[in-house]
């Protein structure tokens, strides 16, 4: 299980990761991080995270179309096009994301890893959790 610290978010403070000496910079990482969910074959399931990705600064702009959002399952990319069982969404306004499995299915337990970047991948976070597809509690 992890720590309490473990689970403090932790953000990256873009200019000092990088070496600038610019007053102002960019906050990115995740607010809240995907968690580990167990559900009855057949039920859904939601994962979801919350991304940070601010600027500290009036002279940075956030350009929301450099910002990249990816899901995997044990480490290959999904899409809804993958499986339509799965849906992705977003509120982007306020930086929420999730994925909805539809008729959970023992294939679909694993580690699943929301990936972020920003800037054409020149920073980037992720963060994962495990499904757990419990078939002893079928639904009816």
């Amino acid at each position: 299980m992890a720590s309490d610290e473990d689970r403090i978010p932790k953000f990256v403070n873009i200019d000092e990761q990088y070496g600038s000496n610019r007053a102002d910079s960019i906050l990115f990482g995740f607010e809240q991080e995907l968690k580990s969910v167990t559900v009855r074959e057949g039920d859904s399931a939601r994962l979801e995270a919350k991304i940070r990705l601010l600027s500290t600064s009036s002279n940075i702009q956030i350009d929301r179309s450099l910002l990249h959002v990816e899901w995997r399952l044990n480490d290959t990319h999904i899409t809804s096009d993958h499986n339509p069982r799965y849906r992705f969404n977003s509120i982007s306004e306020e930086n929420l994301y999730w994925m909805d499995i539809r008729l959970c299915e023992q294939q679909d337990e694993g580690v699943y890893t929301i990936y972020i970047s920003y800037d054409h991948d020149r920073f980037h976070d992720e963060s994962s959790a495990y499904l757990f597809v419990d078939s002893e509690l079928k639904k009816n």
